[in-house]
């Protein structure tokens, strides 16, 4: 069994209180890099077609459907978004403590998006979207009343995660998004 594989089949720790940060205290390292990466390769609108962009885009759609919406909208967009952060930043750029917490960032972010889905009324549900598996004890989980984890910390450090993959492959990586893709 891989490295992987021993990741995705441990069981789910409770989710952070609301308030409550993963790194505490955490600044920023890479924030020149990561301004560069939206500044030159971001568009205004839509989806990048260099997937150093698009990882950017993804932090940065994550974190305001999280902190600006409450993650209302989770749909399978979102999900695509952690599919991608989680595919493209397994990287030899990242030492293994650093490709762990990565991990971690992103099941937490898919958690709370989980939560947040399993919240809506059935009528306000992507009838395209099905019910994601939204991890035992979710009772836990719904207590805690926030289904979004609104603290910068673990964005920043999604964000310098991509910077660090970006500084290793510093030449354009074509990408295509999904063509049913929305955000």
């Amino acid at each position: 069994m891989s490295f992987l594989d021993r990741l995705r089949r441990q069981d789910p720790q409770s989710l952070p209180a609301p308030g409550d940060e993963l790194y505490p205290g955490y600044r920023p390292r890479f924030s020149t890099e990561c301004q560069s990466i939206w500044t030159e390769l971001v568009p205004e609108h839509g989806s990048c077609s260099i997937l150093q962009g698009e990882l950017l885009r993804a932090v940065q759609s994550l974190a305001e459907e999280a902190q600006e919406h409450g993650n209302i909208n989770w749909d399978r967009d979102f999900e695509r978004f952690c599919d991608l952060l989680h595919t493209h930043l397994h990287d030899a750029a990242l030492p293994a403590d650093e490709w762990a917490a990565v991990c971690r960032d992103l099941d937490v972010l898919r958690r709370y998006g989980r939560v947040a889905y399993a919240l809506k009324p059935d009528w306000a549900r992507d009838e395209d979207y099905p019910d994601p598996a939204v991890p035992e004890p979710l009772s836990e989980d719904l207590a805690q009343g926030v289904p979004a984890y609104v603290q910068p910390d673990l964005y920043d450090h999604l964000a310098d995660c991509v910077a660090q993959v970006a500084r290793a492959h510093p030449r354009p990586m074509h990408y295509a998004a999904p063509v049913d893709q929305l955000r």
